[in-house]
């Protein structure tokens, strides 16, 4: 074992006791010693989701993790997809009406890798930016059928809100009843992050 995947073993260790501050530096040192390796992308999406939530010192820094969340989507055959719905996820929580194209663009992109959250993500801009719950509805089934039960329960609460109660009661039923058949296979997941 390298010393880079030391010390990025020790920051994820950090990290799930909730010690930030340890975190923070080594996942730091990590990607300062690391450049282009699956190391230093483990540890930029630590690093990025810790500025995301909040964890480091200073709260929130939308604009730190944008800049680590940029490095991940330019290479997602190593980084995978989450790069990709961290900068969609950023550019939503910005302005999601301005940022319309590129998030369609940076989700459409991780979705074909599999990527449920950007489904969710792509449900989300139609049904709040373009007022299209049809569509919306079909990004959510999408990842109801990826693995992810909050698209179906997605799907519930846009009937409800259009008045079709029987299909949102028949929706948040099979939510219900896949809810922890899916949860035992795929693990307990958010919606969007």
């Amino acid at each position: 074992m390298t010393m880079i995947s030391i010390e990025l073993h020790d920051a994820k260790q950090a990290y799930l006791l909730k010690d930030f501050v340890s975190a923070k530096k080594l996942l730091d040192q990590v990607i300062e010693g690391a450049s282009d390796s699956a190391e230093e992308f483990g540890a930029r999406y630590l690093r990025a989701r810790g500025y995301e939530d909040g964890h480091f010192a200073g709260g929130i820094d939308l604009e730190k993790a944008y800049a680590d969340y940029a490095v991940l989507a330019k290479a997602p055959e190593i980084a995978g997809s989450e790069g990709l719905v961290g900068r969609a996820r950023i550019l939503y929580e910005w302005d999601a009406v301005a940022n319309q194209s590129e998030i369609m663009t940076l989700c459409d992109e991780a979705a074909k890798l599999g990527n449920v959250k950007a489904m969710m993500i792509m449900g989300q801009l139609n049904e709040q930016v373009f007022f299209d719950d049809e569509t919306a509805r079909r990004w959510y089934m999408r990842a109801f059928k990826s693995g992810l039960p909050w698209g179906m329960r997605y799907i519930a609460r846009s009937y409800a809100r259009n008045g079709c109660a029987i299909r949102a009661f028949f929706a948040h039923l099979a939510a219900s009843l896949a809810s922890p058949f899916l949860t035992l296979r795929f693990g307990v997941r958010s919606p969007f992050h």
